[in-house]
């Protein structure tokens, strides 16, 4: 699972430097957009720290382990559950929307 994770991170790290890249400082942080922004900042460094802890954890992984580490990788793995709002919000997109009507009515 590691190499997913890290290829996700990788390309969500992509996406958002080609974000930032075109729209400059100003606009990514003050602009209209700028709260998703944001989110997708802290999305690429909660997994990349996760990743990290995994990295870390994986080779320390003893009896004598206080499990601190491990708390902290399971906090960052709910995190992830934070990376559907990110499909929600390709959602929004009009080319979604008869979709969106579909799973809608089949509710």
């Amino acid at each position: 699972w590691i190499v997913i994770d890290s290829g996700f991170a990788l390309i969500f790290t992509v996406e958002l430097v080609l974000k930032y890249c075109s729209s400059g400082v100003f606009h990514f942080f003050l602009g209209p957009q700028a709260g998703w922004n944001v989110f997708d900042l802290l999305i690429v460094v909660f997994a990349w720290v996760e990743v990290m802890l995994y990295i870390s954890t994986s080779d320390t992984n003893s009896s004598d382990n206080d499990g601190g580490a491990a708390d902290a990788l399971t906090a960052l793995r709910i995190m992830r559950l934070l990376r559907i709002a990110r499909v929600v919000r390709v959602c929004k997109l009009s080319l979604f929307a008869e979709l969106m009507m579909m799973i809608n009515g089949a509710l």
